[in-house]
């Protein structure tokens, strides 16, 4: 299980070594962005939580997936500011109810968006919440109390994914994610992008 951002980081670097195809997309490496982008992104969107902006300090997202997720959404290849400033605007057909609900999206799956709360938000500040993008009208789904929280349960699924299939991964996501502190809903949440992403 992967309980730590240090060991994420870690198997991130173990699986680009295994899949070299694959390495630009996996792997974690440091630093992420610097004190000036961190500002630009403070600018843009007042109230973007500091723990999402802890992780992207310390990781470098542009072109990184973790858990099938895209961590820099529309970034092509700018930075990771001017693809969240690209995501977070009037071209993002979701972007209306986003700001209406003090969401900032920040990663992209295959059939999900991933928001995280901002201060004043309904939701605590700092969630981790799922869009259906083909149901945008759809509550939220909770997926974790913070992104360092959110990568570590993305990590497990990767991790899950080159061991197990089906329905025994879905099931040892389940318990991971128990263990690692998510509560029901989060669980919930998981387990619903998980049976796209495992079967």
């Amino acid at each position: 299980m992967i309980g730590t951002l240090e060991a994420l980081e870690a198997y991130s670097q173990a699986l680009a070594q295994d899949e070299p195809l694959l390495a630009a997309e996996c792997v974690l490496t440091r630093p992420g962005i610097d004190e000036a982008a961190c500002a630009a992104l403070r600018s843009a969107f007042p109230g973007l939580p500091e723990t999402y902006l802890a992780c992207a300090r310390t990781f470098r997202f542009t072109g990184v997936q973790a858990g099938g997720f895209s961590l820099s959404p529309m970034a092509g290849r700018g930075t990771l500011v001017e693809g969240l400033l690209r995501t977070n605007s009037a071209v993002n057909p979701a972007w209306a109810r986003l700001s209406n609900e003090g969401f900032v999206e920040v990663a992209l799956g295959e059939s999900d968006l991933i928001a995280v709360a901002c201060k004043g938000s309904r939701v605590p500040e700092g969630s981790v919440l799922a869009l259906d993008l083909f149901d945008l009208e759809e509550a939220p789904a909770l997926l974790a109390s913070s992104f360092e929280k959110f990568l570590l349960y993305a990590g497990n699924m990767t991790e899950i994914a080159a061991q197990l299939e089906g329905e025994e991964a879905v099931d040892e996501l389940a318990e991971r994610l128990v263990e690692l502190g998510a509560t029901e809903a989060m669980v919930d949440g998981w387990c619903s992008i998980a049976e796209e992403f495992f079967f």
